[in-house]
């Protein structure tokens, strides 16, 4: 017999939607009253990070507001994206938060 685990799972879907240009990448996450997110990467550049936590949080609604540096964005596939590959750095103020790396295939 194995142990029971009380792990929440999610009260709705969530949705993850990718806007992609061949020189930047939007990402949000949307959906059940849980952490959403929005990351705006274009190489080379500073982008933003936002979080939003549940209503219930310390903080309701406000995003907190991290930085992103993106190292590397490649979009491979012609005329529809097959392969897209983002690494980037995230901070807060003046401390690296770490690197990161997006590996998406995209099947159609």
């Amino acid at each position: 017999m194995y142990p029971s685990c009380n792990i929440p799972t999610p009260g709705s879907p969530r949705i993850i939607w990718l806007e992609i240009s061949p020189y930047r990448v939007t990402m949000t996450m949307q959906g059940n009253a849980q952490l959403s997110y929005r990351h705006f990467w274009e190489q080379g550049v500073c982008g933003v990070s936002r979080y939003w936590l549940p209503s219930e949080s310390f903080q309701p609604h406000e995003p907190i507001r991290l930085r992103n540096y993106t190292r590397s964005l490649i979009l491979n596939g012609h005329p529809l994206p097959e392969h897209l590959r983002v690494e980037y750095e995230l901070w807060s103020g003046k401390v690296q938060l770490g690197t990161y790396i997006l590996n998406l295939e995209i099947k159609h």
